[in-house]
């Protein structure tokens, strides 16, 4: 999915999460949680990653499928996260895997 957004999108986006997964959601299975981070309520994901390790640490996903490639449209995720997303939205449709 990441292949879809232009390489300035994507570092726009990158930039804007300043190289940390993007995921805030606390029921995610592959959530980094860092009690030093939710200490201070954050509820993001608190792994962290440098640009060129792009596909082999983080992707870069779609908010909105409907919606425009932009970098607003774009968020950054660990691959932990990512497939955590993947899983979910795999069982909300009852595909086995």
């Amino acid at each position: 999915m990441s292949g879809l957004f232009s390489a300035e999108v994507v570092r726009e986006a990158f930039l804007r999460a300043r190289g940390r997964c993007e995921c805030s959601l606390l029921d995610c299975r592959g959530h980094g949680r860092s009690p030093l981070t939710l200490a201070k309520g954050d509820s993001r994901c608190s792994r962290t990653f440098f640009f060129p390790e792009r596909a082999e640490k983080w992707v870069a996903r779609l908010i909105d499928p409907s919606g425009p490639l932009t970098a607003e449209n774009c968020r950054i995720l660990c691959l932990q996260c990512a497939r955590a997303r993947d899983e979910e939205i795999v069982g909300q449709h009852g595909a086995k895997k």
